[in-house]
């Protein structure tokens, strides 16, 4: 069943162009997460990048020739070349070095491509040329988070920062010089930028003072306010999207409350949409028909659909293959400082079954209504699973999303732990739950396992961080600045914060069996802190076992290591209740 459960194509990343009716994506139907071309003509998809080499990055179409760009890593280490492909598979190396962490990709006008990322020393945007010429148009020591890219006026804007003081920086996109700061105040969040092309309108979000965001729309050419609306919903970086669909129509992803929603915006009225469609909407992209977007839910395999003359159309999908109904609910209760926290239960058949609690990663993100197979399996293995959107979550405003700021590990892991506890009464339950995660959802159980021994009965750390000054040293710009956001300082400025809130600091006290799960070539979480936390834990004769996943990175991409950890994470629960 297992098995089954990650068999299941994760389609993910579409990718279209106004100009064009054909779409790209990536899919994993193949075992590895490998490019594939839709075809409308045919009604067909054709795979691209066959081989036995994980693709699953950034990826642009041609505004008109029949080919594509796109990025390959090495064994999962997110240090990515740029790769182009033509319809028929050909592939080409595009340059013979690689360019750090890329998270933008766009063809310019000319036949170069810009590009924007990070490596070991600063976040970058950056021009190539065909020839091999590599050109800095911006650099920075904060984040560059979200971008977008007008062709007409060879524009650039991205979000410089994270948090409070985040601006938008407007950059000639051949020249590299900076056109204008965007910045409704200091100390405001201004992210998601989306230019509308034929117009001239920039659209972003931006924190408004008080409680909620607003959705602002500027002319490029001397940033006249056009709009001003508040979003109906949280718009973010990590599960937001924004988007131009016509002259005078927006299209946004939004979150609210632990789901995700996909809405319209009339400019000219000013006016949301109801959700176009139910579930979960990802990666949405314009194609000269409509949108395309992946749909997923609870208990919804990944789909694609269109969204073509007022309608939402399912381009193609699998059928189910869970055996049973999921019994999902949303419940809320009490934290440890009266504060309502909310997260997701989802009920074993067996009334009596075990408790795992979930931890999502980020952790300026959710858990959402979206399949997630390694939060199926323990379900689908018989267990209760409970999945927290502690502080520091999206989707319930910007008050709760920044209280973890300064506090990892702290208020947060409290949310968990009364979220375990409220859960357990409410099923009647008097055994100890288990605790599970992958990323920052990792550090929470590593964390929960080693200040909180007393309360959970093991648990199953994947990808997780544990010393986090030596993970400032080992990373490169994009995650020092993350550490930088979150502890307020570097390790030297911090020394103390970062020491109390590294697993690590506590390994001697860890008395529940952990297993931790880790890929060796992981980029965002280095492996060399978690050896040297199991061998700690192995010379005190703790109960901690470290599994290292060979050519993988920050997650299992190929399907036969994801089963194989998800099997030693389920052999490693029934271990706990025996």
């Amino acid at each position: 069943m297992i098995k089954r459960l990650f068999e299941v194509p994760m389609m993910v990343g579409t990718s279209g162009h106004p100009a064009r009716s054909d779409f790209l994506y990536f899919s994993n139907e193949t075992g590895i997460p490998l490019l594939y071309h839709w075809d409308p003509a045919r009604q067909e998809t054709r795979l691209l990048t066959p081989g036995t080499e994980p693709i699953m990055s950034k990826t642009c179409l041609h505004p008109t020739e029949p080919r594509a760009i796109f990025l390959k890593d090495s064994g999962g280490n997110m240090d990515f070349a740029l790769y182009q492909v033509d319809f028929e598979g050909n592939q080409e190396r595009l340059m013979p070095g690689t360019l750090g962490f890329v998270l933008h990709l766009y063809w310019a006008t000319d036949g170069d491509w810009l590009l924007g990322g990070h490596d070991h020393g600063q976040a970058y945007l950056r021009r190539l040329s065909p020839d091999g010429t590599l050109r800095d148009l911006f650099t920075s020591e904060k984040q560059i988070m979200t971008s977008a890219y007008d062709p007409q006026r060879e524009l650039l804007v991205a979000s410089v920062g994270r948090g409070a003081g985040t601006r938008l920086v407007l950059v000639d996109a051949r020249e590299g010089w900076v056109r204008e700061w965007v910045s409704e105040s200091d100390s405001s969040e201004d992210i998601l930028p989306a230019l509308q092309v034929d117009k001239g309108y920039l659209a972003y979000v931006t924190d408004a003072p008080g409680t909620h965001q607003e959705l602002v729309v500027r002319a490029t050419e001397g940033l006249a306010e056009l709009l001003r609306v508040p979003v109906p919903g949280e718009l973010d970086w990590m599960v937001g999207e924004l988007l131009w669909v016509d002259e005078v129509t927006l299209f946004a992803v939004m979150a609210k409350a632990g789901q995700l929603s996909a809405h319209f915006l009339d400019i000219r009225t000013g006016r949301w949409s109801e959700p176009v469609t139910e579930g979960s909407v990802f990666n949405p992209a314009i194609t000269r028909d409509g949108l395309v977007w992946v749909n997923t839910g609870f208990a919804q395999v990944p789909r694609i659909q269109s969204y073509r003359d007022g309608k939402v159309v399912e381009l193609f999908a699998v059928s189910s293959v869970l055996p049973i109904e999921l019994s999902v609910e949303s419940h809320w209760y009490p934290s440890f400082d009266g504060r309502m926290v909310q997260g997701w239960l989802i009920r074993s058949q067996n009334p009596h079954a075990p408790l795992v609690v979930y931890g999502h990663g980020g952790p300026t993100v959710m858990t959402g209504n979206w399949w997630d197979p390694m939060m199926l399996a323990p379900v689908l293995a018989g267990y209760h699973l409970f999945a927290p959107n502690f502080r520091g979550s999206t989707s319930f405003g910007a008050e709760f999303r920044d209280l973890n700021i300064g506090d990892l590990g702290g208020g947060d892991l409290q949310d968990v732990l009364y979220g375990a506890r409220s859960v357990s009464a409410l099923l009647g339950l008097e055994s100890k739950p288990a605790i599970l995660g992958a990323s920052y959802g990792g550090y929470l159980t590593l964390q929960a396992l080693t200040t909180q021994p007393d309360a959970w009965a093991g648990g199953v750390a994947i990808v997780a961080p544990v010393d986090w000054a030596q993970d400032y040293e080992l990373s490169g710009a994009h995650y020092r600045s993350w550490l930088l956001h979150f502890f307020g300082g570097t390790p030297e400025e911090k020394p103390e914060l970062y020491r109390e809130r590294s697993p690590r600091t506590y390994v001697e006290q860890l008395a529940a069996p952990v297993l931790i799960l880790h890929g060796e070539n992981d980029a965002i979480c280095p492996i060399e802190p978690v050896k040297e936390f199991a061998a700690e834990a192995a010379r005190l004769g703790l109960p901690a076992r470290l599994l290292i996943t060979e050519d993988e990175g920050h997650g299992a991409l190929q399907n036969a290591n994801a089963i194989r950890e998800c099997v030693q994470m389920l052999e490693h629960l029934r271990t706990l209740f025996d």
